[in-house]
C-alpha cells in the first residue's frame, strides 16, 4: 500500500508541476493548431480540435522525461489552457487498465473524482483546487500510457464558463493510435 501512495504521490507531481512551471513562463510562443487536429505525442498519435480562436502554446510542447505534451491557449489569455499529457511509460500499466482506474481512484484524496467514459475509455474525472486555482482533470490508462487532460483558468470565476468551453471541444477527443512496449500499435 505504501509504494502504491509513492507512485500515486509521483505520478501527480509529475502532473502537477508541468502544469504550474508552463503558466510561469513570461513569453510563451503562440501558434495556430494544427489544421487536421492531429499531434504526435510520445508513443500516441492524437486527435483533438481546440475552442476556435485558441493556440497552440509551443513552448511548453516538448517532452519533458517521460511526459509529452502539447497546450493549448485562450485566444485573450494564455494562462487559461488546456493541457492533454501522456506519461509513458506508467507504473500503472502494470495492473491493467481497470485496475488501474481503481488504483487511482482510490488515491485521488480530496480531488472529488468520478468515473467516467472519456473517448470511448474508462476514465476519471476530477475537479480540485491547488495553489489557489481551481482545475478539472481527466484521467485514463491506454496500453502502457497514463493520458490526462488538464484545464485551467487563469481565474476562478471564469471557471464553469471554460469548462462549458472546454467539455464541448474535449469531444473531439481520439486516440488515432498508441505503441505498445515492443513497438506494435493498438
Amino acid at each position: 500500500m505504501l509504494k502504491a501512495k509513492i507512485i500515486l504521490v509521483f505520478t501527480l507531481s509529475l502532473i502537477l508541476f508541468p502544469t504550474f512551471t508552463c503558466h510561469s513562463q513570461d513569453a510563451a510562443e503562440l501558434t495556430d493548431p494544427a489544421s487536421d487536429g492531429i499531434y504526435k505525442m510520445g508513443p500516441a498519435t492524437v486527435k483533438f480540435i481546440p475552442p476556435p480562436g485558441w493556440k497552440r502554446k509551443t513552448n511548453a510542447d516538448p517532452a519533458i522525461g517521460i511526459i509529452h505534451r502539447v497546450e493549448f491557449a485562450h485566444p485573450s489569455d494564455e494562462l487559461t489552457t488546456i493541457q492533454i499529457e501522456i506519461q509513458s511509460p506508467t507504473p500503472y500499466a502494470n495492473f491493467g487498465e481497470e485496475e488501474a482506474l481503481n488504483r487511482l481512484m482510490e488515491q485521488s484524496l480530496g480531488m472529488s473524482p468520478q468515473k467516467i467514459t472519456f473517448a470511448g475509455q474508462k476514465a476519471i474525472s476530477s475537479v480540485s483546487e491547488s495553489f489557489g486555482s481551481k482545475i478539472k482533470m481527466i484521467y485514463f490508462v491506454k496500453g502502457n500510457a497514463l493520458f490526462y487532460i488538464i484545464i485551467t483558468p487563469s481565474k476562478n470565476e471564469e471557471f464553469d464558463k471554460l469548462l462549458a468551453v472546454a467539455d464541448e471541444c474535449l469531444k473531439s477527443f481520439e486516440i488515432i493510435s498508441i505503441e505498445t512496449s515492443n513497438n506494435n500499435s493498438l
